[in-house]
Formats: C-alpha cells, structure tokens, sequence
C-alpha cells in the first residue's frame, strides 16, 4: 500500500485532513503541550516513571505510554494532575483568537465557574484557582 504524505500547519486543519471536528483541535493542543512539559518536567528531575505515577496515583504502565506519547483515553485533566503532583503549577489563558468574528452575545455557561470547580477531578488537588478582571483572563491551576 502506497502512503501519501500531507503537510498541514495547523491542528484544525489536521483535524479536517483527518475528517475530524474542527473543534476537536483545541483541546489536542492543550495535551501536547502538556504531555510535552510533563516530559521536561520528568527529563529534568530524572525521574522514574514508577515514581511519575506514585506521586500522581497512577498505574506505571499508564504514565509510561504517556510519555511515550499515546494520549488515548487520557484526559487534561490527568496530565494536569501529574505535573501538579510533581510539584508544578499549569496556567492557562483563554483569548478569542483573531480570525474568528466575536459572537453578538456571550454564549450563555452551561454551568457556574464555581459550580465546574467543584466537581472538577482536581477540586482536592491543591491547585490555587484565581480569577482576574483584566482580558485575556489566565486561569492558573
């Protein structure tokens, strides 16, 4: 079978070579530049994967094929969890991207921030949530 190379500067446009949602782009940036820290983060402190998942309640056989870069089934949320269990903090800014026009109105929160905090998985993780006032509006975790 003859294999075909394609080239694409974007995860959206990834998305749509792969006949995916566009939608779906977003959030395979958040994991790879997560999954990229968290290897830094494991590189620089020479650890174990044994340890990597002791410290972040996980299975060694699951933070192993994350770091060798199969994010199937896992979520941000995981990935946060490890880097916050090596004693690192994540941040992340929410800003309306220039090539998309602003919607006339805000769409309306299916829940409360406060309300999705609360059950959120990290809610005892010991990360600090604060909110700022100014735009764009960094949520750090």
């Amino acid at each position: 079978m003859k294999t075909k190379t394609v080239t694409v500067k974007t995860p959206e446009a990834l998305a749509h070579t792969l006949g995916l949602s566009g939608l779906e782009a977003p959030e395979w940036q958040v994991q790879h530049e997560l999954l990229t820290r968290l290897r830094q983060i494991v590189a620089e402190g020479a650890l174990t994967h044994a340890e990597v998942a002791k410290r972040g309640g996980s299975s060694r056989t699951r933070v192993t094929s994350i770091l060798n870069g199969n994010l199937d089934n896992v979520s941000s949320d995981l990935l946060i969890r490890l880097i916050a269990a090596l004693s690192y903090r994540v941040s992340i800014t929410v800003a309306r991207t220039e090539s998309s026009p602003g919607p006339s109105e805000p769409p309306k929160p299916k829940m409360a921030l406060g309300q999705f905090l609360l059950e959120s998985p990290l809610r005892n993780s010991g990360l600090k949530v604060e909110r700022q006032q100014d735009y764009p509006r960094p949520i750090e975790l």
